[in-house]
């Protein structure tokens, strides 16, 4: 396993732990989960662009969105503006 793959599992478990923290609800967390699969259809179209884009510009630009999704993330948290909807894709 890559260590994408583990950053990606990791923060599925500590979004929906966020989720049952914030809200005591068992449903909203098995709705985040599945948002969040939901966008598995687009391996189809990803699938695609990653056959034209240089595999190192790919990996840079998606880990470098990632870590600016998660620190924006991070400071809603810390702020206390984090929202349930927020958490959903």
């Amino acid at each position: 396993m890559t260590l994408v793959g583990m950053g990606n599992q990791m923060e599925q478990v500590v979004l929906g732990w966020y989720v049952l923290t914030l809200t005591d609800s068992p449903f909203l967390v098995g709705l985040v989960g599945s948002a969040r699969m939901a966008l598995n259809f687009l391996a189809l179209f990803t699938g695609a662009i990653a056959d034209r884009v240089p595999r190192q510009r790919l990996l840079a630009g998606v880990e470098f969105a990632m870590a600016l999704l998660g620190t924006g993330m991070l400071v809603l948290i810390v702020s206390g503006r984090l929202e349930v909807w927020n958490a959903t894709p």
